[in-house]
């Protein structure tokens, strides 16, 4: 069900329920990465 709502938007990332505090520049590279897809296809429209 979640692939069927976010499409090709799915990203898995390794980390437990804490990735963010885990993670953060690759947290923060996913959200840019997102964001920049979404005002992608919202252009497009």
């Amino acid at each position: 069900m979640t692939r069927r709502i976010v499409g090709e938007r799915l990203e898995w990332m390794e980390g437990s329920h804490l990735f963010p505090m885990e993670r953060p520049i690759d947290t923060a590279r996913a959200v840019q990465r997102l964001l920049t897809s979404m005002r992608a296809s919202h252009l497009e429209r």
